[in-house]
C-alpha cells in the first residue's frame, strides 16, 4: 500500500482513508488554520490552498476569511 505524504511550506500533506483525499496537517504539534481544514481531492489543490492562505497572511488578510466592512454610510 502506497501511503503518500509530502511536506510543503511548513505543512504536511497526506492521504487519508480509503477515498484517497488529501489533508493538510501540522508539522509537529500545532493547529491547522481554519482555511486549510478540510479535504482536498489532489495534492496540487492542497498546495494551492496553502499558497492562497500564506499569500493572504502576507497581504495583511485574515487567512482567507472575509472581514466585515466598517463603513457607516
Amino acid at each position: 500500500m502506497d501511503v503518500r505524504q509530502e511536506e510543503y511550506k511548513g505543512y504536511n500533506l497526506g492521504l487519508t482513508g480509503s477515498f484517497a483525499m488529501v489533508k493538510v496537517k501540522a508539522k509537529g504539534q500545532g493547529t491547522i488554520p481554519l482555511p486549510l481544514r478540510g479535504l482536498y481531492t489532489t495534492f496540487a489543490e492542497a498546495k494551492q490552498g496553502v499558497d492562497v492562505y500564506l499569500n493572504s497572511l502576507k497581504k495583511g488578510g485574515r487567512g482567507g476569511k472575509k472581514t466585515k466592512s466598517s463603513s457607516t454610510g
